[in-house]
């Protein structure tokens, strides 16, 4: 229930604001205010449009600045493989490797000594696909998948497996057109009937297999640590052999420290992943470009604005000092002119973060036709919102320090 005192408060706070706003003008507040959403909105449309094309370069995370992963390996040369040079690893090779200051960890791919053989079930009639097959472990962080039911039990055998992705579109849009075996969607992949026939030191066994999930990053056939050190113990011969690829996580994405690194240490990056980054980083300086011309547009409308209420407050200096020695304090005056470029503000943040989901709407089907799936990022409004609050503290500090100085003048 409101009391006597705050109903006084608030009556004088309406007398005062209809005191000091004399002789504003509501069309240069208008203007103001629709400068500041064009800078907001630049900002918010060009995150916004980078978070959405970002996968096209290679970037996954829904972050400014994450992390980034590449899978390397040494460059084979004509004059290396006829020599047998070897292609491994060493301990201080991967030691030198995270010692570097854009590398974050590094995972070895270990790979299994032993034959293996898979056949996949196709469809009625008993079709069966029949191929030879190879395993790889790695670090279950550097997985870019969830899979469920990940693991292995010596003694209720099922190897869980994660396949890249382009292995099944070589599937659907090369063998299987070839051939007339039917293609095969994601979630049926992980319904085939699947078997392994595992063979290698005197030991032969078929093993049920079951597919888990389908990664993007890896390329290459993931089973559980657990499976390939059961199967190295059972079909190998005993030895570790120095695994051949890793899988790098980095600060961010690959640049050209990344780059040099590969070629003084003869390695290269699996795919095409410096290319993308290299496209990414143009992107993100197109980017940055377009949010400071942003960030400017709203600097200067908000200033342009702090410029009028400071000319207004000389204007009504006399005015302004009568009403502070009624008792009013400055921040209190200040207060009054200072909802005025909240105000403003506001409003444009709340107009960019609608114009920004309608300009998303209008390019989202282009995107689309593409493979690209559009979503809200929670960055643009973050950005917007921090600019905004960042030049309507200033612009606060400013109109009190004014108003205090005016109190002082005689």
């Amino acid at each position: 229930m409101t009391t006597n005192n705050e109903k006084r408060e608030k009556k004088n706070e309406n007398l005062l604001w209809r005191l000091l706003r004399s002789g504003m003008s509501k069309t240069q507040l208008v203007a103001f205010t629709l400068a500041c959403l064009l800078g907001v909105t630049i900002m918010m449309v060009a995150v916004q449009f980078y978070h959405d094309v970002k996968p096209v370069f290679g970037g996954g995370d829904d972050s400014l600045g994450g992390s980034d992963y590449i899978v390397i390996n040494r460059r084979v040369t004509s004059a290396g493989a006829l020599l047998g040079d070897h292609t491994g690893f060493t301990p201080g090779e991967v030691d030198d490797l995270l010692e570097q200051p854009w590398c974050r960890g590094a995972g070895a791919f270990e790979a299994g000594n032993f034959s293996i053989t898979a056949r996949i079930g196709l469809g009625t009639g008993g079709r069966a696909l029949r191929t030879g097959l190879f395993f790889e472990a790695v670090d279950e962080r550097y997985l870019d998948v969830d899979p469920t039911q990940w693991g292995f039990d010596s003694s209720r055998p099922v190897i869980p497996i994660i396949i890249p992705r382009d292995y099944l579109s070589l599937y659907n849009f090369g063998y299987a057109s070839s051939v007339g075996l039917p293609r095969v969607s994601y979630g049926q992949a992980s319904l085939l009937p699947i078997s392994f026939e595992l063979a290698g030191n005197g030991n032969s066994d078929v093993i049920e297999g079951r597919i888990v999930g389908f990664s993007g990053r890896l390329n290459t056939v993931v089973v559980p640590q657990e499976f390939m050190d059961w199967a190295r113990a059972r079909y190998g011969d005993g030895s570790t052999p120095q695994p051949t690829r890793l899988v790098v996580e980095l600060n961010g994405a690959p640049d050209a420290r990344v780059e040099r690194y590969m070629e003084d240490n003869n390695l290269e990056v699996a795919g095409d992943k410096m290319n993308g980054s290299r496209a990414q980083s143009l992107m993100a300086l197109v980017v940055t470009v377009v949010v400071a011309v942003g960030l400017i547009i709203s600097v200067l409308a908000l200033t342009l604005l702090l410029l009028s209420i400071l000319l207004l407050l000389q204007r009504n200096s006399r005015q302004v000092r009568d009403v502070m020695l009624l008792g009013y304090t400055p921040a209190m005056v200040a207060r009054q002119y200072g909802r005025i470029v909240l105000t403003s503000a506001a409003v444009a943040l709340v107009l960019a973060a609608a114009a920004t989901l309608l300009v998303r709407h209008l390019y989202s089907p282009v995107l689309a036709d593409v493979g690209l799936s559009t979503g809200w990022s929670v960055w643009p409004f973050v950005i917007g919102a921090a600019a905004l609050t960042l030049l309507v503290a200033i612009d606060f500090i400013v109109i009190r320090r004014h108003v205090t100085r005016l109190l002082t003048l005689p």
